[in-house]
């Protein structure tokens, strides 16, 4: 894993973001649902149970455009799911240099 300097997340590699893992939960296993307001919200939340990240158009399971996928750890158990790069900067602002060449 590659622990990024400032931001306490590792960039992993698109192996470790299988179907099983994406079946295993989702951001409402934190009280969060998928709409921007609840991410900027709850920032912190997602930020304490984040494992890593992978640009969504790298995955060899379910790749997006312009989104990132974000592997969490909640109860004993890795699930990943997509947000936007706006929904994953507002947790992350300080990886905003990652993103520069996509689009939000």
């Amino acid at each position: 894993m590659n622990l990024l300097k400032n931001a306490k997340i590792s960039r992993l590699t698109a192996s470790q973001f299988t179907f099983e893992r994406w079946r295993a939960g989702s951001l409402t296993e934190l009280n969060i649902y998928t709409k921007y307001y609840s991410i900027e919200e709850n920032a912190h939340v997602i930020r304490s149970h984040t494992v890593g990240f992978i640009k969504a158009e790298k995955l060899w399971v379910r790749p997006k455009l312009n989104c990132v996928a974000v592997m969490f750890f909640v109860n004993d158990q890795h699930f990943w799911t997509h947000l936007t790069i706006k929904e994953f900067l507002s947790c992350y602002p300080e990886l905003k240099k990652e993103f520069k060449s996509l689009k939000k």
